[in-house]
């Protein structure tokens, strides 16, 4: 989080110091103090169980957007429920289908309708989730009041999550760093756990605890300080980045995106089997709830960890310096513009890692210049993922152009789901596999033992980078061709071709994680907590009302505007992305002794290299 200590920092600080344990301290015991190039083969020599592997991630990581999206459809039902139980009670039976054993005649709620759409709603699913059709709905769904308190309840709960996400997700990051990413991983699955017990609980409880309705903001806060899918997903980025290399990190990248679209598709399906057999809303929040606190328990005594006992020691002892030196900067009268801003908006603190430094050169008599690729990588990412925010927008534009009801607008998204979990899981890592450049094989010596040598691969990040360009390209094309078209079906076409350009954010984690470590770090938390910022910041309030008002701006005029803007935004994205220069020290040369000198202190000494 970007404030020094969370209100729960005490508690979390205890349960990282071992009041809880977990599986990281079996694996700390067996390589206390591994050295990098060493490290791969002690933790071979580990029982399975013991060994971190991304195939512990790739398995729980669908039940994690299962136990996520299942709830969503349901959430947006008890927001309903409960307006009218508050301003139309006397147009419902208090005792309906919401879990509560019904007496009187019955009125389902499914999961068809679309709700009264707000620029900051939690997500697009929530967009086509609701009520299948007027005569199926609760008596009072349709109220205007209702759906008044409803969509005010939605957008407070909503700003509320993000406004904690933004403050957390940059602390809890670095947190990670500093003592091991599961406990993180378990940390945010249990604050998830708390939001479910909240919903139940209001729902029981409705008419005895605090606030009525209101006292659902307890789990936006609960799951926000937590740090929620933010903090769980950033952990598991971390996790994966410890484990993986240049040559096949983006391609694990990409299967874990992949596999957690096949949980949000995944999730509402097995949400509505579950309600029609059970005829009770809440089955669904006691299914999350168990996936929630199994997961947790697995995180915790099960999943190994990934870092080593010394690299957390190292980020410990760096945090320590990085208070101090903080609390003396902020004292002195010398303190930059950047250093007096971000105290004065902490959770702008992590993104610190962006900016500008100098590069180090070999040569005294050269001036230094300043590295801005991280910066230039941060700013395209966020006009990036900043479109998400266009997402309801596209679906009200098809809508109403094409003139497709919510049936239709299943459909749609079905495809264009089903395409995205394809490519990321199927398509792109074989692509990353036959067309990445074979690796340079790099001997370096043993410093404690000169006759041994050992082997490292050199994969030079240019291909990734040129991924990430390669899917700017696309989807500026994609919705470009969004804008222009006239035909319903060319729009799918276009909308699944779009998924090919998904590549991007797998592609652009690792050019991240490349530039980042090149700078000498090794905290790839702090990294992925900064982006989380950065994605919060993004696509839950500056996209969402810069593109709402431009589409509401434009929507009675020339409604295919946004669609223009969309692919300018990401125009733009593609520009700071050409401007990122890789340095020369992590590039996969020709072999040649120039080349090689360049190339040493980045390897070590006493090396040689030979093409695979």
């Amino acid at each position: 989080m970007s404030l020094n200590q969370p209100p729960n920092a005490t508690l979390n600080e205890a349960v990282a110091h071992g009041s809880i344990r977990s599986s990281a301290d079996s694996l700390d015991r067996d390589y206390p103090t591994a050295p990098d190039n060493r490290k791969k083969d002690v933790i071979k020599e580990l029982p399975w169980w013991k060994r971190p592997s991304p195939l512990w991630l790739l398995a729980a990581t669908p039940f994690m957007t299962i136990a996520f999206s299942a709830t969503i459809a349901p959430r947006i039902e008890i927001y309903t429920y409960l307006g009218c139980r508050e301003h139309r009670p006397e147009m419902i039976d208090l005792g309906s289908l919401l879990g509560m054993p019904h007496n009187l005649t019955t009125s389902h709620i499914s999961v068809d309708h679309t709700p009264s759409f707000t620029p900051f709603s939690r997500s697009q699913n929530e967009y086509e989730l609701g009520y299948s059709n007027p005569d199926e709905q609760l008596p009072c769904a349709s109220d205007p009041v209702v759906q008044a308190a409803a969509t005010k309840l939605i957008t407070v709960i909503t700003g509320l999550m993000g406004v904690l996400t933004c403050l957390t997700a940059g602390y809890w990051g670095s947190f990670s760093d500093r003592y091991g990413r599961t406990r993180i991983m378990a940390i945010s699955l249990l604050g998830s756990l708390a939001a479910d017990i909240v919903y139940i609980s209001v729902f029981y409880l409705y008419s005895i605890i605090p606030g009525g309705s209101w006292f659902l903001l307890a789990a936006p806060i609960v799951e926000g300080i937590t740090g929620g899918m933010a903090a769980g997903e950033a952990s598991l980025q971390s996790y994966m980045s410890d484990i993986t290399d240049e040559g096949n990190r983006s391609r694990f990248f990409s299967l874990t995106a992949g596999l957690m679209l096949v949980g949000v598709a995944v999730g509402p399906t097995l949400g509505s089997i579950i309600i029609s057999y059970t005829h009770q809303t809440l089955s669904v929040f006691y299914l999350a709830a168990a996936i929630h606190f199994l997961l947790a328990l697995w995180a915790l005594f099960v999943l190994p960890e990934s870092s080593s006992e010394e690299q957390r020691q190292k980020s410990k002892e760096k945090y320590l310096q990085e208070v101090h030196n903080s609390f003396v900067q902020r004292e002195s009268d010398t303190a930059g513009t950047f250093t007096k801003f971000q105290h004065m908006v902490p959770f702008l603190r992590p993104l610190a890692v962006f900016i500008p430094r100098h590069e180090k050169v070999s040569n005294p008599l050269k001036r230094p210049k300043r590295d801005w690729s991280l910066t230039l990588l941060a700013l395209g990412y966020g006009s990036t993922v900043a479109i998400m925010a266009c997402y309801p927008f596209k679906l009200q534009y098809a809508g109403a152009t094409f003139h497709w009801d919510s049936v239709d607008m299943g459909y749609y998204m079905g495809l264009v789901g089903i395409t995205s979990g394809v490519f990321l899981v199927v398509i792109f890592p074989v692509v990353l596999k036959l067309f990445r450049p074979n690796p340079m094989i790099i001997e370096i010596q043993d410093t404690t033992n000169p006759a041994a040598t050992t082997q490292k691969e050199v994969h030079s990040p240019s291909f990734d980078l040129k991924v990430v360009k390669a899917s700017l390209i696309l989807n500026v094309a994609v919705y470009c061709f969004l804008g222009l078209t006239r035909s319903a079906l060319a729009f799918t076409i276009a909308s699944m071709i779009g998924s090919f350009g998904l590549g991007f954010s797998p592609a652009t984690q690792s050019v991240a994680i490349t530039l980042y470590t090149g700078q000498g770090e090794i905290e790839v938390g702090r990294l992925f907590g900064a982006l989380g910022v950065v994605q919060a910041l993004s696509s839950q309030f500056v996209g969402p009302f810069f593109y709402g008002v431009i589409y509401a701006k434009t929507v009675a005029s020339y409604p295919r505007t946004i669609f223009f803007v969309c692919a300018t935004s990401l125009a733009l994205a593609l520009l700071f992305m050409s401007l990122i220069r890789i340095p020369r020290n992590t590039l996969v040369t020709n072999g040649t002794q120039e080349d090689l000198e360049e190339t040493e202190p980045l390897l070590g000494n006493h090396s040689t290299a030979s093409r695979s």
